[in-house]
């Protein structure tokens, strides 16, 4: 698709990069989307969109490392993307080629499905973490303590729950930590 630059209210002009297309060029110049030039209109309307619908603030190029590390080494995540709201809400972006059907699998991890914002070729998922996720974190935790405590349940792994006594059927303990964590 070419870009219309009437659509966007530019005048008519050469583009070097994806940010200066949208109308939120300081939240996504410093993405690794807003770096490069694909010309694609609806995926820049789908970013404007995205802005609003979310109340996006800024772009980060990282998540906290306890978070990022100790929960979210999710596998597929082809193209990662933060961003924070007004109300300081964490959103995380993974973008997957399109072929691969991940809808179950990010699902499990309570990721939902958006409109594209990558590319045409890829589906879009998102998961919102409350900016008060370390004390969310904390009571989940804490649950599945409860939980191992009142199963009489000993985990030699720390983070993997055997299937039989898994707190929602078929879920890993990271699954379900983040499953609950997200809003």
């Amino acid at each position: 698709m070419q870009f219309n630059p009437v659509k966007f209210n530019h005048s008519i002009m050469e583009y070097d990069k994806n940010y200066q297309m949208t109308e939120y060029p300081r939240i996504f110049k410093k993405s690794y989307w807003g770096r490069h030039l694909y010309e694609e209109d609806d995926i820049i309307e789908n970013r404007n969109m995205f802005v609003r619908d979310f109340r996006v603030k800024e772009y980060k190029s990282y998540i906290p490392w306890s978070f990022d590390h100790e929960l979210f080494s999710i596998k597929h995540s082809d193209h990662k993307e933060y961003y924070v709201t007004e109300n300081k809400d964490i959103i995380i972006l993974i973008s997957v080629s399109e072929w691969a059907n991940f809808d179950d699998h990010f699902q499990q991890f309570g990721f939902r499905k958006y409109k594209k914002l990558y590319s045409h070729c890829s589906t879009t998922y998102f998961g919102i973490i409350p900016h008060n996720w370390k004390n969310k974190l904390s009571n989940i935790k804490k649950d599945i303590r409860k939980y191992r405590h009142e199963n009489s349940i000993s985990i030699s792994n720390a983070g993997y729950i055997p299937s039989t006594h898994r707190p929602i059927e078929g879920m890993t303990q990271q699954q379900y930590i983040l499953s609950k964590l997200f809003i």
